[in-house]
């Protein structure tokens, strides 16, 4: 595997890229609340961290292009700071970059996200994605969520079925990856209830009226060691895709 950054590239080095062959990985991702301990970037660093991991067991080169910072985050916008793009905007955006990776003679592009709630949206772009190179989108959500409780759990991170953003889980992978940029989080608490219907009211209503802290989940047992675990996780779930998908070597 040989992992390039687009950004760094020059154009001969990018033209030459597309003739070599290289595939592309496109990440999503979002700018938005994270509890009062965590970054408004929390999902770009780590999809950033991600990207890299899930190159490294593929056998191609691979390219990675800047991980696209917003997202639809329409459910976190009574949190300041937060920013949502509108879904036609957002389709017009990722389209573009895909069509720039064409112009440089890329076939092959996996696209995925870091932030749940553009799942939704990587399905239903990649389903209707018309241009030349073949393009394979990672949107199974509910899969994710359980490779990251099942791995949380290895390191002591016994999540509650609501740690779905900026819980235990999420505060690991930051632990991980970026542990300089998390504040203290003792004292602060999550929605762990789980009533009936918890989840459809909170992309109707917004996570405020169910959350203040704007946390999902449970902080206490948050950890580095459970964060490397659900790195390893992710990325062996969506490298194993996008072998599959856009028909890589093993």
């Amino acid at each position: 595997m040989t992992y390039v950054e687009l950004q760094n590239l020059t154009w001969t080095e990018a033209e030459q890229l597309g003739k070599d062959g290289a595939i592309v990985l496109v990440t999503l991702a979002a700018l938005e609340q994270h509890g009062p301990h965590l970054p408004l970037a929390t999902d770009s660093l780590l999809a950033e961290r991600a990207a890299r991991d899930i190159a490294e067991l593929l056998s191609e080169q691979v390219v990675s292009v800047p991980v696209v910072r917003g997202g639809l985050s329409t459910h976190h916008l009574a949190f300041p700071g937060s920013v949502s793009i509108p879904p036609d905007a957002y389709r017009e955006l990722v389209a573009s970059y895909i069509e720039g990776l064409e112009r440089m003679g890329i076939g092959k592009v996996g696209v995925w996200s870091w932030h749940g709630g553009n799942f939704a949206f990587v399905r239903e772009f990649v389903d209707g994605y018309e241009g030349e190179a073949r393009v394979a989108g990672y949107s199974d959500l509910a899969r994710m969520l359980e490779l990251m409780l099942s791995a949380g759990a290895t390191a002591g991170v016994h999540a509650p079925e609501t740690d779905v953003h900026a819980g235990g889980l999420e505060t690991s992978t930051m632990l991980a990856a970026h542990p300089e940029l998390v504040r203290p989080f003792d004292g602060v608490k999550g929605y762990t209830a789980a009533e009936p219907g918890w989840l459809q009211r909170l992309f109707v209503e917004g996570i405020r009226p169910i959350s203040e802290s704007g946390v999902l989940g449970d902080l206490k047992a948050a950890n580095a060691e459970a964060g490397e675990a659900i790195f390893a996780a992710i990325a062996h779930e969506v490298a194993g895709f996008f072998r599959v998908e856009l028909d890589l070597a093993p």
